[in-house]
């Protein structure tokens, strides 16, 4: 790893074991090779630095909690849905009413340069999607993009993630975050990105609104 890499992985895994017991997980994505030379990726939870496993991380992904604007009226029917969280269908992703509300937030999203565009940034954006909905028991999920993010914006989108609107403005709502490059804290406006994963009955939703 580079030391950009090394200082951001150990950084998280040191985050990850002060938040144990609560809404909080960093996941991993590593590379396996089987007997026959073939290679395939998986995400799991991490190992929390074992210098045995630390070489074979190729991305990760950090999901905790966080105030977030989510509906309150929100019903079973694709209607309804696509216009309280948003759909892909050009209706509005603002919902009569909203609150604030303590909402699954995916904090950091990274895969190594050298294997990027083999899938593993959706591979990690699923599997956080599987902890908030089947462990966490939460509805929505939402993630801070910023806006020059491309790549992040591009592989929201296909995961099915649309924007808050402003309840003023009724534009794209925009909110300042924390992040951490190159070693030091900058705060920079994100846009706020939203995704329904559970339906009225506690089911998984395969559309993506």
């Amino acid at each position: 790893k580079s030391l950009t890499e090394e200082f951001t992985y150990k950084r998280y895994v040191s985050t990850a074991r002060r938040m144990r017991g609560k809404k909080y997980c960093l996941l991993l994505a590593k590379k396996y090779v089987v007997d026959d030379g073939d290679e395939y990726y998986d995400v799991s939870s991490s190992s929390f630095g074992r210098s045995d496993d630390d070489d074979d991380v190729v991305g990760m992904v950090e999901m905790g909690m966080s105030l977030c604007p989510v509906p309150t009226n929100i019903t079973s029917s694709n209607a309804t849905i696509a216009g309280a969280a948003g759909g892909n269908d050009g209706t509005s992703n603002k919902s009569s009413e909203e609150t604030m509300t303590p909402t699954p937030l995916i904090g950091v999203i990274c895969v190594s340069p050298k294997h990027q565009k083999e899938g593993i940034g959706m591979k990690l954006l699923q599997k956080c999607e599987e902890v908030a909905r089947e462990i966490w028991k939460e509805d929505f999920i939402c993630v801070d993009v910023e806006p020059d993010n491309a790549p992040a914006l591009s592989l929201f989108e296909m995961g099915g993630y649309v924007e808050c609107l402003d309840g003023e403005g009724g534009g794209a709502l925009m909110r300042n975050t924390t992040i951490l490059r190159r070693r030091s804290a900058e705060v920079k406006p994100h846009y706020l990105l939203r995704k329904r994963i559970r339906d009225d009955d506690g089911d998984g939703l395969n559309d993506d609104i």
